[in-house]
């Protein structure tokens, strides 16, 4: 069958020499394909890489390359051969789609939230692959699921990761693969304590964002519609934010910030701002032991404000 992504016989000037040391011993010339109205940042200087991470015969391509100039380390993904398999022609229509939403709506955002992303390369003819397409970009750190197996998953990273997936949203990015079981998409570098998102073939722009809790730890946890996002909800399943039992009447601290927040966006304030000013109010109501060994009845006027939240108020 011939391969049915004819695109790729549009190369610019740039090219990538590659070596995966457990394929061939000599380098592989990728070329970079031209999609019409991206633009992606060009490879760092001393584009010979050599591979040194996993790579599987017959399926897809995942390695980590390095050059000996001190180039940053970077990832790639690819598929082998386009000219004969439709299953990795269909992967490869997802790394175009993903390409196309990196240029289109990550751009900003790349060394931030989600990795510096360098285009689709393709080599039309290799000895080991057949014809190969592969993505490059930016190695983001380890992957979610080793990372909570981990003694570095300390609560303040679990909320830093919680706290870029809310970013991203307040971006207007739903990632649309993040949750139980995709923990592989969430990528933790500890060298630099940042968080990195991949994996955008399935991502829309557009989102607006209801989720109803900040980033704390709470001993219950929510419905997913009293929390307001799918998303937001399940990273913080993941990272064992949410206790293991079910929300109810006692549990004052969830009690408090629902209804809080669900005061302030009525006086017109932003969700990004109640969110931040439900946190505060949280954070002192735990510094209260006395206000917490009551266990009174929560009500919005018995509710002990922070100063930043006091402050608000008058406003509003």
């Amino acid at each position: 069958m011939a391969p049915s992504l004819r695109f790729f016989d549009h190369h610019e000037e740039q090219l990538l020499h590659l070596t995966l040391g457990f394929t061939a011993p000599h380098p592989t010339t990728f070329y970079k394909v031209k999609l019409e109205g991206a633009h992606f940042a060009p490879l760092p200087p001393g584009p010979d890489l050599i591979g040194t991470a996993p790579y599987h015969p017959y399926g897809p391509i995942s390695a980590v390359i390095q050059s000996s100039n001190e180039v940053p380390r970077l990832a790639v993904k690819g598929v082998l051969f386009l000219e004969t398999d439709v299953l990795q022609q269909e992967s490869a229509e997802r790394m175009l789609k993903e390409a196309m939403f990196y240029a289109d709506h990550l751009e900003e955002l790349q060394g931030k939230l989600v990795p510096r992303y360098y285009g689709l390369w393709h080599a039309p003819v290799t000895q080991w692959g057949g014809e190969v397409l592969i993505a490059v970009m930016e190695w983001g750190g380890m992957r979610l699921s080793a990372f909570l197996h981990s003694e570095i998953a300390t609560l303040a990273r679990r909320f830093r990761i919680a706290e870029a997936l809310d970013e991203l949203h307040d971006h207007g990015v739903y990632h649309a693969q993040i949750g139980v079981g995709e923990e592989r998409h969430v990528l933790y570098n500890i060298e630099t304590e940042s968080v990195r998102f991949v994996e955008f073939s399935d991502a829309f722009a557009g989102h607006i964002c209801g989720r109803q809790l900040p980033v704390r730890l709470f001993d219950s946890y929510p419905s997913r519609i009293q929390f307001g996002c799918r998303e937001a909800y399940s990273i913080r399943q993941c990272l064992d934010l949410f206790g293991n039992r079910v929300r109810n009447r006692d549990d004052d601290q969830m009690n408090v910030a629902l209804m809080h927040m669900q005061g302030l966006l009525a006086r017109g304030v932003s969700r990004r701002e109640a969110l931040h000013l439900v946190g505060c109010t949280i954070d002192h109501w735990r510094t209260l032991p006395e206000f917490q060994l009551k266990r009174r009845p929560v009500t919005e006027n018995s509710i002990p404000l922070s100063g930043d939240e006091m402050q608000i108020m008058k406003n509003y």
